[in-house]
């Protein structure tokens, strides 16, 4: 599956975003908790959250705070970013252009969708394989126990042709707004 929001991060803060940044603007983005763990692949080397360690599993795995996007992104360049591995989501991105902002929020940062296509999978789904079944379930038996047993716990107005670009970059500002993330360093603020 690929990740279809075009996300854009201000530029204003002197390019300091961080893989983990990004993380989080994708799970603010799609309407994901962040329940999981997760890693980027870029460039071969593996990126990920080193505080979720705990066992030592993350071996050859570099801690994703310490990557700017500047530093590791480049145009026209396909990435990947795995999230819940039971569930096994894979996404991969591509850098389609870097342009300087003039957008301005708050002296955190921000982000923000810019465009998007279709709505992301209920988090806890059951990967991909389980959320292709349930699309086929609402396309073609709606009234079906299967469909709307799912419907009922993702809720009855989902539609997977929707993606509400307004409620994604509001929870995105929230973010930001409320300094739970910050780009370019920590908060001194908490």
């Amino acid at each position: 599956m690929a990740l279809d929001q075009i996300i854009h991060s201000q530029r204003t803060t002197g390019g300091r975003a961080t893989l983990d940044v990004l993380h989080h603007v994708l799970h603010a983005a799609v309407g994901w908790t962040d329940s999981h763990l997760h890693e980027f692949e870029i460039e071969g080397k593996r990126y990920a959250n080193m505080e979720d360690d705990e066992f030592g599993d993350f071996q050859n795995t570099l801690d994703e705070s310490l990557f700017t996007l500047k530093d590791l992104f480049k145009e026209g360049k396909t990435y990947m970013y795995m999230y819940d591995f039971g569930d096994g989501w894979r996404h991969s991105f591509t850098v389609v252009a870097v342009t300087p902002s003039t957008k301005s929020t708050c002296d955190v940062g921000s982000a923000w969708i810019e465009d998007s296509q279709r709505a992301c999978p209920p988090e806890n789904c059951g990967g991909i394989w389980t959320y292709q079944d349930f699309l086929k379930d609402i396309t073609e038996a709606p009234d079906e126990t299967e469909a709307i047993e799912f419907k009922e716990w993702v809720g009855m107005d989902f539609d997977p042709g929707r993606f509400d670009r307004n409620a994604a970059n509001a929870a995105i500002a929230h973010m930001f707004w409320n300094h739970w993330i910050v780009i370019g360093g920590t908060d001194q603020g908490q």
